[in-house]
């Protein structure tokens, strides 16, 4: 409380002279006089006069806030709020316990250490290269494809003994006995097809590549490596491996001609094989097919054109190392540098030095070809330039580009869009009105947007939808990575009659798609992009300018079969200072998957030796932090001169598709016999689309939707939907129950497949037998409904933990009854708006202070650092799956066990149940270490078998007494 006056005292220089006084009553009753010109800096003298003697007297903080407790009083409090939570175990289950561990160390421990002594997992070279869903036929799963019903094929069981032919499929066996037959066949089809004109003036209109067939052709039989920079529109990505296989099959070897054409997306690599299957006169898989993630279409025989995604051609490379039976690799768009993309440039500068039989092709529209030429060798490759589509293109910048649509700049704040060093930002009201213009003032023809992100994508759909003047002249289509390929194949289709297409599209547009009508661009200048951050261990998301190439890229879109406008939502200044290129993925990225991927391509040679081969090489920094975090989850080790090498789970999941540590939480869900419950949170976590309609207005509903079905856990609250889901008998009830619960059925199917190819990544890392493991009667899943089993399995995957701080002190006040979430470092985290734990109940610390985080990220925008896919955790379950041992300390008041000696990490114990609970802990342990060191490979003894089988189902027991012990209290 505060009391003020104000009035004139006098005059200096003829100048009136005003005092305040200002009266404080806290900390004692204390007044300030102030003197100004007038009253208001008379005010303000006091004011100044006050806020020093508070602040030297410690009595308010830097940002004015009052200190009623000292820093010591505010660390005590916190500490006697904040006590480590207790766990108890029941006596009869502690008893069961120490007979199992009296077995174990008399019979089971002496039978591992002598029969099993040296042991590797490396020893065994038939653990399989996994190939998410890539070769051979499998026999125990079959998986519903996009337009066939397919078996998942198997990867080659020893690389030494055989290799697979990568378009067919089929074993490569080099017999060229039916050659002759396929070169008859190919060249009857590509007769068939000169003799067609219409077909080929119809489908194959005159591009600018086609007057490059002689060069081409010329490059290729100098040099083996070609670099084609060729314009936007100047069709090389469908007629370039069209001009290569033709050429082949007019010189009688046609069905020696296999072309590999990597792809950045799968949407690419789908609608380009369709489009050149099309304009070929066939069906896919007669010469042209595709393979990407959870669909494919081989081809039927020998010779023809593979289109494939970057990753999947990183997978084929496992199957047949050499390539054999491949003529020509294609990389288009290497402009991208994708991960992918940069380790495939290793791998196949290192395979063209030692196998003369291949031809590398690397494609672009904007990457500096001499950096291309360079990283090959001048010497050793050609560099062919092909210009674009000849049609006019006109590209404005602000504020030019509104002033040609009769848009007054002055309605909407374009000053950040004209300043480079601007947080870019998308006006949306300024979108819909450039679109609404485009509308009435220009001759017909489909719009494309290009926007950062899902969210403002569904934005400005759901407001033109709802546009009463547009909503009956624009059909809008969205196009993002998190829709099925059914949708996304819709903005080729024509609108109908009287209207405009209009397709609102993320940089997925920027390159390969070729959206035929599109006149018009409106290019809002930036996109969304995850950068890591090692040393917080945080991916950062925000919208960041892009590169001059991806600005060329995007005008580019235009004007494919017309006159096309770019209408570029920033000022020539801003693309003037806009970096050339964008920042290579390898560089903002965290490294652990990448890592992995270069250990089962380099062996023994030390990562770091290995992507310094690359276009761009990450710092060592980013390299160390990656090393060390696959270090902690147990899948590489360092010898003596720091060199990393594969452990035995590192063997086990070198090839799986998901990020380490959820590979790790697979491997312990096979052990701990909870596999479909983990498979299925897994591919929610990676699929990139989630289980629901994704929408800023929809995520209270989500919110509630997950609470019905577990209020302590989004993670299991989403398990438990697409189990109902499952249960659901018909489409149409599948259908009405995801129209119930805001859930996507096309992202269910998807999740579906993904789960079968993870599924398969343990059987090839001969981790499960090829029962089906997806049945609930299943050996597999005896424990998948045992919910914090589930999540300490995840637990010991993921890692990530965040803590329930109970008392907050906040402007100087303290709320002893308030809960915030903190992270190990005691940095404060927010829950997202559709979490369940959004806001925090006030009752959840009663039941457990630790959290399990599957998604955590700073908000670039708002600075806040974001909590999502949250578990409420046991402490028996933390106790059991965190870290690597408990340590127990004694006291006179009791004991405490913790987590490798994290004061964070510890819990209230009797002697008793702490003694019990860390044998238990190195029982499991060993238990864990021998099945991932043994499991698959050799007859274990019976004993050690039914040892491994009572302990799971005993731990099982245990979680689940303690968990449901402290529900009902």
């Amino acid at each position: 409380r505060c009391e003020q006056t104000s009035s004139a005292v006098g005059r200096l220089n003829h100048q009136l002279v005003f005092q305040c006084s200002f009266t404080i009553n806290w900390p004692k009753q204390t007044t300030f006089h102030g003197y100004g010109v007038n009253k208001k800096n008379a005010e303000l003298a006091a004011l100044v006069k006050a806020a020093e003697m508070l602040y030297n007297g410690n009595y308010i903080n830097e940002y004015g806030y009052p200190v009623t407790v000292s820093q010591e009083e505010k660390e005590k409090l916190l500490q006697k709020w904040n006590l480590p939570p207790s766990i108890t175990v029941c006596s009869s289950l502690i008893d069961e316990g120490w007979d199992l561990f009296t077995h174990f160390d008399k019979e089971v421990q002496p039978l591992i250490s002598q029969e099993f002594q040296g042991l590797r997992l490396s020893e065994y070279p038939h653990v399989t290269d996994d190939l998410e869903n890539d070769i051979g036929p499998k026999k125990h799963i079959l998986m519903e494809e996009d337009e066939e019903l397919s078996t998942i094929p198997l990867s080659l069981e020893n690389e030494n003994t055989h290799k697979i032919d990568l378009l067919t499929g089929q074993e490569y066996t080099g017999n060229i006995s039916d050659s002759a037959y396929r070169n008859r066949e190919l060249h009857h089809m590509l007769q068939n097809r000169l003799r067609n004109q219409s077909l080929r003036e119809k489908d194959s209109p005159t591009l600018p590549i086609l007057n490059y067939r002689e060069d081409l052709e010329r490059a290729l039989s100098e040099k083996r490596i070609v670099v084609v920079a060729g314009d936007t529109g100047c069709g090389k990505s469908t007629q370039v491996p069209q001009m290569i296989l033709d050429q082949w099959i007019q010189e009688g070897r046609g069905s020696e001609c296999n072309i590999l054409i990597m792809q950045p997306r799968r949407i690419s690599a789908i609608s380009l094989a369709k489009r050149v299957a099309k304009e070929r006169g066939e069906k896919l898989g007669d010469s042209v097919g595709y393979h990407v993630r959870l669909s494919y279409k081989r081809l039927r025989n020998r010779g023809g054109i593979m289109f494939c995604t970057t990753g999947m051609l990183l997978q084929k490379i496992h199957a047949n190392p050499t390539l054999e039976g491949v003529s020509h690799v294609i990389m288009d768009e290497v402009h991208e540098r994708s991960v992918q993309t940069d380790l495939l440039l290793i791998i196949l500068r290192r395979l063209l030095q030692s196998h003369s039989h291949l031809r590398l092709i690397l494609m672009s529209a904007s990457l500096s070809t001499q950096q291309l030429q360079k990283y090959f060798g001048e010497n050793e490759s050609t560099l062919l330039e092909v210009p674009g589509t000849l049609f006019p293109l006109t590209r404005h910048y602000i504020p030019h580009a509104l002033n040609v649509l009769n848009i007054n700049p002055t309605r909407y704040n374009i000053q950040p869009l004209m300043e480079p060093e601007s947080r870019p930002t998308v006006n949306v009201d300024l979108v819909i009105d450039i679109i609404r213009k485009i509308e009435i003032s220009r001759p017909p023809g489909a719009i494309l947007c290009f926007l950062p992100g899902w969210q403002e994508i569904s934005l400005i759909q759901t407001k033109l939808l709802q546009d009463n003047n547009l909503n009956t002249k624009l059909l809008v289509l969205p196009l993002h990575s998190k829709l099925g390929s059914q949708d996304q194949e819709r903005i080729f289709d024509d609108p109908p009659e009287g209207r405009r297409k209009v397709v609102l599209a993320t940089n997925i547009a920027e390159t390969s798609l070729t959206i035929n009508d599109v006149v018009f661009v409106i290019d809002t200048g930036f996109h969304k992009e995850l950068r890591y951050n090692s040393k917080k261990d945080l991916t950062v998301l925000g919208n960041h300018w892009i590169s001059q190439a991806n600005s060329q890229q995007r005008a580019g879109r235009a004007g494919r079969v017309q006159p096309g406008e770019v209408f570029h939502l920033y000022s020539t200044h801003v693309h003037q200072e806009m970096s050339l290129y964008p920042v290579p993925e390898i560089m903002r990225i965290p490294l652990e998957h990448v890592i992995l991927q270069c250990k089962s391509y380099c062996g023994e040679e030390s990562v770091q030796s290995f992507l310094s081969e690359g276009l761009s090489v990450p710092s060592r920094r980013s390299i160390s932090a990656a090393v060390n975090t696959l270090v902690k989850l147990g899948m590489l080790e360092l010898d003596d001169q720091h060199s990393e090498k594969l452990t035995a789970l590192g063997h086990r999941v070198v090839h799986f598709s998901t990020p380490p540590h959820l590979s790790k939480a697979l491997v312990y869900a096979s052990i701990f016999r909870c596999l479909d419950a983990v498979l299925t949170i897994s591919a929610i976590l990676t699929s990139g689309r989630g289980i629901f309609h994704n929408s800023i207005d929809l995520r209270t509903d989500i919110r509630k939707a997950k609470v019905k079905f577990d209020p302590a856990s989004d993670l299991l609250a989403m398990l438990e939907l697409v189990q109902k889901w499952n249960e659901q008998e018909f489409y149409e009830d599948k259908l009405l129950f995801c129209n119930n619960h805001n859930l996507s059925h096309r992202s269910l199917l998807f999740n579906q497949g993904l789960k079968r190819v993870y599924s398969n990544h343990l059987y090839d890392g001969l981790l499960v037998d090829d029962e089906d493991i997806s049945s609930q009667y299943s050996s597999w899943n005896v424990n998948s409904h045992n919910r914090q089993l589930v999540l300490g399995v995840l637990l010991a995957g993921i890692s990530r933990m965040l803590h329930i701080q109970q008392g907050v002190f906040s402007k100087g006040i303290l709320n002893s009854d308030s809960l915030i979430i903190k992270t190990e470092e005691g940095a404060r985290v927010d829950t997202g708006s559709e979490c369940v734990l959004h806001p925090i109940p006030k009752d959840a610390a009663d039941f457990s202070r630790y959290l399990l985080c599957a998604h955590l990220s700073r908000d670039d925008v708002s600075k806040r650092t974001v909590a999502r896919d949250l578990s409420m955790l046991h402490p028996l379950s933390v106790a059991l799956f965190a870290g690597h041992s408990l340590i127990m300390e004694e006291f006179t008041s009791g004991c405490l066990i913790s987590i490798d000696g994290k004061e964070k990490l510890s819990f209230q114990v009797d002697k008793r149940t702490g003694t019990f609970l860390c044998k238990l802990r190195c029982v499991m342990a060993e238990m864990v270490k021998f099945i991932i060191e043994t499991h698959g490979l050799d007859m274990t003894p019976i004993p050690i078998n039914t040892f491994c089988e009572e302990l799971v189902q005993y731990v099982g027991r245990l979680i689940e007494n303690c968990a449901s012990s402290a529900q009902e209290h």
